[in-house]
């Protein structure tokens, strides 16, 4: 399974693409609309020497009145967020290093020494966590100061006053990823952990050319249909209906990872054949 950080981060997955322009921003219009909506493609963390939001894009949020992200965690009870956080634990005797195997996992804690830095403590407390989930928690110590596109735009919606939803639950997301083996969660962490994968995606991501975050991952993901699947393009056509209802009411931007949405089986495609106009707000 190759070059995970990119699925999770950016969830690039399509066959084919239909953005042909650089633009994280595409407005939604047509179909007896009242008024356009926006769809936002995120990063889900980037270093804050690396965090934009164009004036096309404050415009765009500030003219609408509904933030709609992959999932609302604030909307989240305390007890649900312990909750939450307890899955993302091994169970009790379970590690990473009993999952991997010694070889394997004396192999792994030396990269993160050797090439990311990280301090042994941490990497203990990596130990007890589920493969799938380790990824993010490695990247954001490796890169200290980081940002958010959900946490700021949920800020923003705050501030204006604006209703926040989720397209997905937390339990959604779950599912998803229990539906990948511990074996190849392990599989996906230790073949992934590339953090020149990370800052390339970075790079062509603040270029804002989908087409190129497209070409980059499909070269590195031509045999993981099943992940593509179970990771993006499944969950993209179960958002859609949920999409058309909250456009339907109100003004709405939609931020979800940036590569939901081009390709054949992308928000985009699906919105348009649903009779949608969906065209890119281009940045000056």
């Amino acid at each position: 399974m190759k070059h995970f950080v990119t699925y999770v981060l950016l969830v690039i997955f399509s066959t084919a693409s239909y953005s042909q322009s650089n633009s994280l921003l595409w407005k939604i219009s047509g179909n007896n609309l009242n008024n356009p909506s926006y769809l936002f493609g995120t990063i889900h963390m980037i270093p804050k020497a690396d965090y934009f939001f164009t004036s096309e894009m404050k415009t765009a949020f500030e003219n609408c009145e509904t933030l709609a992200l992959e999932v609302n965690v604030n909307d989240m009870s305390f007890a649900e967020k312990i909750e939450l956080a307890k899955q993302a634990i091994l169970s009790e005797g379970e590690t990473l290093e009993k999952i991997m195997g010694s070889e394997k996992y004396k192999e792994f804690k030396t990269y993160l020494i050797d090439t990311l830095k990280i301090k042994p403590a941490k990497i203990e407390k990596y130990n007890k966590v589920k493969p799938f989930f380790v990824t993010g928690i490695i990247l954001k110590d490796y890169l200290g100061g980081i940002k958010a596109y959900e946490d700021e735009l949920s800020s923003k919606a705050k501030k204006n006053k604006m209703n926040v939803v989720g397209l997905e639950t937390i339990q959604d997301q779950l599912d998803v990823v229990k539906s990948f083996s511990k074996t190849e969660q392990i599989d996906m962490l230790t073949e992934e952990l590339d953090v020149r994968d990370y800052n390339k995606m970075v790079e062509v991501y603040k270029t804002q050319n989908i087409d190129s975050l497209y070409t980059m991952s499909n070269e590195q993901m031509e045999e993981d249909s099943e992940m593509m699947d179970k990771l993006a393009n499944d969950r993209n056509a179960k958002w859609i209906a949920g999409i058309e209802k909250l456009t339907s009411e109100k003004s709405t931007f939609i931020a979800v990872g940036a590569l939901h949405l081009p390709g054949e089986k992308g928000v985009i495609s699906l919105l348009k054949q649903k009779g949608y106009t969906v065209e890119p707000v281009l940045s000056n």
